[in-house]
């Protein structure tokens, strides 16, 4: 989601997607983890790319994105955004 516009964007049937703020925790609770961003990519569906995206604060993450990658960490999606 690069440049996201401040409306968010459009999903396939119209409806607005917000973008979540950037996962700024995402690397360390993937390190603390011992997980590396290939194994994180495998678990969660999302490319290696976009992870390396994510932690490098370059994109932010759709929701259902975020929630994936928490999912597969084991943590709660609050805990990336750097709410907890």
């Amino acid at each position: 989601m690069k440049n996201a516009p401040a409306g968010g964007f459009e999903d396939a049937r119209g409806g607005k997607i917000k973008p979540v703020p950037l996962l700024q925790n995402l690397k360390r609770v993937r390190e603390e983890r011992g997980m590396t961003i290939r194994r994180l990519s495998a678990r969660s569906g999302v490319s290696a790319d976009s992870i390396s995206d994510f932690e490098e604060l370059r994109r932010m993450a759709a929701p259902r994105t975020a929630r994936k990658l928490a999912q597969a960490l084991g943590v709660e999606p609050e805990e990336l955004l750097g709410e907890r």
